[in-house]
């Protein structure tokens, strides 16, 4: 919502961005992930770790549609829009890494050896994206928005 609010005429790449974490809230709280690709596509594929692979199926077709409706707006994106981008694409890439190849990761070696460190490694991961996310939404300066007034 807060790039949603902050995209003017011309950011609709800030109004892709905010439908993809609309997008992201979803998944994580119906775990489409996991119904659609664990399930649902690894199901399908009939191979060892199918469900695991299966969700990175999941995650790389997301992956690809958002960089091709990224590029599509990237061109008639203004240059504060075009800051905020590359900051969200740091973010979701370290949410990717957390939650995709971490979680991979998790349940191809021995999950019960590792599975503490390797669910805190998940978990604190995607914790420190979203915020890297959201710093980079509020930042101020990024889009012409000038720094809030000092408290007095």
């Amino acid at each position: 919502l807060l790039l949603w609010s902050r995209a003017g005429n011309g950011s609709a790449i800030l109004r892709v961005w905010a439908l993809l974490f609309l997008f992201f809230a979803a998944d994580d709280a119906f775990r489409l992930h996991e119904r659609v690709g664990g399930v649902w596509i690894g199901g399908k594929l009939g191979v060892e770790h199918g469900y695991d692979y299966g969700q990175v199926l999941y995650a790389g077709a997301l992956a690809a549609s958002l960089a091709l409706a990224l590029l599509i707006c990237w061109r008639r994106a203004e240059a504060g829009a075009r800051r905020i981008s590359w900051g969200l694409v740091g973010a979701v890439a370290l949410l990717g890494g957390a939650g995709v190849g971490v979680d991979f990761v998790s349940a191809i070696v021995n999950p019960d050896r590792f599975q503490e460190a390797l669910v805190l490694l998940e978990d604190g991961g995607e914790m420190v994206a979203m915020t890297v996310a959201l710093w980079v939404a509020l930042r101020p300066g990024t889009d012409g928005v000038s720094a809030p007034p000092a408290a007095r």
